[in-house]
Formats: C-alpha cells, structure tokens, sequence
C-alpha cells in the first residue's frame, strides 16, 4: 500500500504523518502535479490489466494507492489560477471514475461539501459528514442521522440494504459531538 499525501493549508495537518507517505505535496503546483502523474499511472495500470483481470489484488508492483487530501476546496475551488483548477479537476475525475478497479482511492476533506464547492461529488459512493455546521447543511445532516435512508443518494438502494440486513454504504453519517458541560 502507498499512501500519496496532499496539504493545502500550510501543512496544519498531515506533516505530522509524513514518514508514511510515499508522495507528499504541499504546495498547489506539486499537488495538481502529483494528481496528473496518480491519474497517469491509473491509466497505464488499467491497460497492463485489461484483458486479464477484473478486480485488483494488491502486490508490491501494484500497490493500493490511497490519496488523501487535506481541504479539497483548496484544490478544486479556490484557486485564483484557472488553469490548475481545470488539470486538478480533470485528474481527481479520472482517478474517481477509474480508480477502484485498479486500486487507486481518494480520502479528502472538504469543509464545504456542496455542489457549487465538489462539483464531481457524484462520482464518489461513499461521503460521510461530521460536524455539518448552520443552514442547510446541519439541517440535512440532522435529518440523516435520524434515518440513515432520509435524504442520502441512492435512497432505493439504502431500503434494499437495509431490509437484507446490511449495512448502507452510500450514506455514512455521524453527528457532531455533545458539547461537554463546563466543570
């Protein structure tokens, strides 16, 4: 297993776990580079696959690769360059799209999970939400942590999970912490 590491936020997060990345990027060039050359590699894998296997099974020349990024809207969202906006929006959609069959996941945070902030959303299965703040967005997460069939992509698929006694992947949610009374 590799794990490729992106930190937008001035490295407040991940630097801590640095010795376990394989690929670690900090700054926006290098992490949409990072992207491209991930996205290239799937690819390349996908074609050494093709024909010959369906599902990936894990070795040394073919790792699992997890890509974990810190603040996704840093990547995708605020960027002033348009220019590595679009490259790390086109490489993060190829990696969604064509990454499971040939072992690449993507692990990111994203404070503001709407649409207008993760366009290509759609193409993850399983979101999960924690600490879902005002507005719409605690309104929802309320709601689904009710029921964990309300208001989630894929409602149909949820009830069919459900009645056959197992757990609903595409809708993961936990709600944020009580607050603990002062002492």
């Amino acid at each position: 297993m590799q794990l490729h590491g992106i930190d937008l936020k001035g490295g407040m997060e991940l630097p801590m776990g640095k010795p376990l990345f394989t690929r670690y990027a900090q700054a926006t060039e290098t992490a949409v580079a990072l992207l491209e050359e991930d996205a290239r590699d799937l690819q390349a894998r996908a074609e050494r696959l093709a024909c010959r296997t369906r599902e990936h099974v894990q070795s040394v020349d073919d790792p699992t690769v997890f890509i974990v990024i810190d603040e996704l809207a840093a990547l995708i969202a605020h960027l002033p360059d348009r220019d590595l906006t679009r490259a790390a929006e086109a490489a993060l959609s190829v990696i969604l799209s064509q990454g499971l069959a040939v072992g690449y996941r993507i692990v990111a945070f994203a404070q503001d999970q709407r649409m207008e902030t993760v366009r290509m959303r759609h193409l993850s299965p399983r979101r999960s939400g924690y600490g879902c703040g005002t507005g719409k967005r605690s309104r929802w997460c309320s709601a689904t942590a009710r029921s964990d069939m309300a208001r989630c992509r894929g409602t149909n698929r949820a009830r069919r999970t459900a009645a056959a006694g197992r757990p609903n992947t595409n809708c993961a949610l936990t709600p944020p912490p009580s607050p603990t009374p002062p002492a």
